[in-house]
């Protein structure tokens, strides 16, 4: 059971990298194994070139888990992670957004369209706060993405093409050493942020006994706090 409120619940708006909570929906949906290896496709590098994107550092070639994979696409919104995940699932990228299409139809979500699985902007990739909500309550059911969004920060592992490195969360509320924005009872999940979409967030906490679900999108830029920097 569930109560929420809401503003604009049903208004569509650019989802910036909150796409990409489908995007690992998708993926954990048709994984039997998190650990089995995959092969970056030297095309899902090429499917982003010189479009200025969030990417996670992973080169054509390299061979990951699709665990570590996940980590590289919800930790530092990597859309080279995306898009390498949409070539392993779907074939192609398109193939994979049909995936993400379906899916959304499958969980209930009624005004959602999806063009790719990064969340780059295009006039009919669209999505609702409530369409949101839905993906991410599902998306939580799966332990590894619940793991995955809660993560501050993660080691990832030595492969063929890299060496160890750290990846840093782009959630400031799960990070101690933003005080502005911290909160200890907060979960995940993912921060989004494109010249269309604004400032959106969808973030998860739990106190006292109750889980809690926000999603906020189209924020807009600000000096929010007089130091001449524009932030949300």
């Amino acid at each position: 059971d569930f109560s929420y409120v809401e503003k604009n619940a049903d208004k569509p708006f650019s989802p910036a990298s909150l796409t990409k909570v489908m995007t690992a929906l998708v993926v954990l949906k048709n994984t039997e194994d998190t650990n089995r290896v995959m092969t970056v496709s030297p095309l899902a590098l090429e499917s982003i070139a010189g479009t200025g994107s969030s990417t996670s550092g992973i080169k054509s070639g390299e061979q990951m888990s699709v665990y570590n994979m996940l980590c590289a696409l919800l930790i530092p919104s990597g859309n080279d992670a995306a898009a390498a995940l949409a070539i392993e699932y779907g074939g192609t990228i398109d193939g994979f957004v049909k995936m993400m299409n379906d899916t959304a139809k499958e969980i209930g979500c009624t005004s959602t369209h999806f063009d790719n699985p990064h969340g780059l902007d295009t006039p009919t990739h669209k999505t609702t706060a409530k369409d949101l909500a839905i993906m991410a309550r599902e998306a939580l059911k799966f332990s590894a993405f619940e793991t995955i969004v809660a993560q501050k920060t993660y080691t990832m592992p030595e492969t063929n093409m890299n060496k160890e490195r750290q990846l840093v969360n782009t959630n400031f509320l799960i990070n101690p050493a933003y005080v502005s924005y911290y909160n200890r009872n907060v979960k995940g999940i993912k921060t989004g942020s494109t010249d269309n979409a604004g400032k959106c967030l969808i973030s998860y906490a739990s106190k006292d006994g109750y889980n809690y679900l926000a999603v906020a999108m189209g924020g807009d830029y600000r000096d929010s706090d007089g130091d001449g920097i524009e932030e949300n």
